[in-house]
């Protein structure tokens, strides 16, 4: 079967402030000019994910969209959301192997098994293929012999919308119509399938957001919510192979999710913009939480955890930072830093001391904030414009530039490997990876 040939996005320079034409890319794209970044953001690392040129696809596997990143350093992995797979790598492997030149293979290296769905000449027909970073392993519930009854029944490329991993290699799944699961890592390079070791597809529940918990006598709990992110379903998943119920809390919600490093607390931020630390222990038990904070005005939008301090964002007029910390006495204790920005917040990630938020900023933006003890602020990557260099590359292209299609801000993060600190963007259409330098910490000018 052949492959089609691949047109790819071009890289940014080697060096910062260097515009690069478009040499080779997609239709009216080819040879107008991508902006160059800031020296303040450090250098351009590596590319894992490219789907520029790439329409929406459903079968035999959803376009590969660079969505969702979790690292998890615990057990050296780092897994990523790609269209509606999860992709797991170990995390040296990741940027050892990024930063030493190492290309991008097709995404038809991705086996979907037989049957009537498989890749073949019609699979990616009028569009071309996307490439991804070669992966240590994957789990796809469509079109596998995974154990998973998942049918595609109709359109969309939204399935895996959540997912979480414990401390023992299990990664929890929300895939909405296809139910939820539980996978076992096997922590190996080879590209193989992740074993599945539960799966339910349970009509009454499409699960949106999914969480795990450890109880203060060893017992695993996963938190599973719905699309609408209520009620909030509990489970004793200790035996992955057997998940009990324990109960239906009708009464709480979680929209997002952010935990302490023991896996005994979390804080969720409710569907009604409201937020709340639990203990694992209450939420089995139905108790009440730990802290409870509702906006007096606007909505929380996100959570980010160190492994003990929270920070949520609040989008009000203006967006706020929520820092949330222990108060010493096993409660919490909450301090308020206006960004004086009206940003639309779609996640919030905490990663050595920085938070980066992913949303809207009249278009999708990364900001960072750069961490003095618990207080953030923000870094400038603006250049003097409106938006980030990162909205500028990745999504809304200033005049006279040109930005891939296809790009959006769902999530990115900051991630420690090898004594550095790397900038992994998850855009849509274009995943990257920034080694951030030391020269990352300016302030970004206030606009009071």
């Amino acid at each position: 079967m052949p492959t089609p040939l691949v047109p790819q996005w071009v890289r940014p320079a080697a060096a910062p402030e260097q515009d690069v034409p478009c040499t080779g890319c997609p239709e009216k794209n080819n040879g107008k000019l991508t902006p160059g970044y800031p020296p303040e953001l450090g250098r351009y690392a590596g590319r894992f994910v490219d789907s520029s040129a790439t329409n929406d696809c459903q079968q035999p596997f959803r376009t590969a969209r660079a969505k969702y990143v979790l690292s998890l350093p615990s057990r050296n992995r780092i897994y990523f959301g790609i269209g509606s797979a999860l992709f797991a790598y170990n995390l040296d492997g990741f940027f050892t192997r990024l930063q030493s030149g190492e290309g991008l293979v097709g995404i038809r290296s991705v086996p979907v098994g037989g049957g009537k769905f498989a890749w073949d000449a019609s699979s990616r027909i009028g569009t071309p293929d996307e490439q991804i970073f070669r992966f240590d392993q994957f789990f796809y519930a469509e079109n596998e012999p995974n154990g998973w009854d998942a049918v595609s029944q109709d359109d969309g490329q939204d399935r895996l919308t959540c997912f979480d991993a414990d401390d023992q290699g299990y990664v929890y799944l929300a895939y909405t119509k296809f139910g939820w699961g539980i996978v076992q890592d096997g922590f190996t390079t080879d590209g193989s399938l992740m074993t599945s070791m539960f799966h339910a597809n349970s009509e009454e529940m499409e699960p949106g957001k999914i969480a795990v918990v450890k109880g203060s006598d060893g017992s695993y709990y996963a938190l599973i919510s719905n699309e609408t992110n209520v009620p909030l379903n509990v489970f004793n998943v200790t035996d992955r192979t057997s998940p009990a119920k324990v109960r239906t809390l009708d009464n709480r919600s979680m929209f997002r999710f952010a935990k302490t490093a023991a896996m005994d607390r979390i804080g969720l931020v409710g569907a009604d913009g409201s937020f709340q630390i639990f203990a694992a222990d209450a939420l089995a038990s139905g108790g009440d939480p730990l802290f409870s904070f509702t906006p007096p005005a606007g909505h929380a939008k996100a959570v980010a955890s160190d492994g003990t301090n929270f920070w949520v964002a609040v989008d009000a007029t203006t967006t706020l930072i929520e820092c949330i910390v222990p108060n010493g006495s096993g409660g919490y204790t909450r301090n308020e830093v206006n960004t004086n920005k009206p940003l639309i917040t779609k996640n919030l990630r905490f990663g050595e001391g920085y938070l980066v938020h992913a949303g809207e900023f009249s278009a999708y933006d990364l900001h960072l904030f750069q961490l003095n003890g618990t207080v953030p602020s923000e870094l400038d990557f603006s250049g003097g414009k409106l938006h980030t260099f990162f909205s500028r590359y990745y999504v809304s292209a200033e005049f006279g530039y040109v930005a891939p299609p296809f790009g959006q801000f769902e999530d990115s993060a900051i991630v420690k490997s090898g004594g550095k600190r790397y900038l992994v963007v998850t855009g849509g259409a274009l995943g990257d990876v920034w080694e951030l330098g030391s020269s990352t910490s300016r302030p970004a000018a206030r606009t009071e």
